[in-house]
């Protein structure tokens, strides 16, 4: 009886470990996913269409990125990417007074 409660207690802390850790990593997932969309939207004029300049910027590696953002999201890096990029280029061709052929 009394190792069943030794053991009881010590698989409580276990998964009591278990829990914090996720939160932790979830809340370091949605941290690295706001930083990269607040790198992906700034009109500072240096976009690009590479995972791996934000994760350099980020200071993580490519892949890390990758998996962060699908996490927090449910969509891929490159999604955002090119939906920024598609959305940038939409805002050019609105506020250019070129017409197009």
């Amino acid at each position: 009886m009394e190792y069943t409660i030794e053991y009881l207690a010590l698989s409580l802390l276990e998964f009591i470990n278990v829990i914090s850790a996720d939160a932790h990593r979830k809340k370091r997932v949605e941290k690295l996913f706001e930083a990269f969309m607040e790198e992906l939207l700034k009109e500072n004029g240096n976009f690009s269409r590479e995972v791996s300049f934000y994760a350099r910027k980020l200071c993580i590696a490519p892949n890390y990125l990758g998996n962060a953002v699908r996490t927090a999201s449910g969509k891929p890096v490159r999604y955002w990417i090119n939906t920024t990029s598609l959305h940038r280029a939409q805002e050019m061709l609105r506020k250019s007074s070129a017409a197009l052929p």
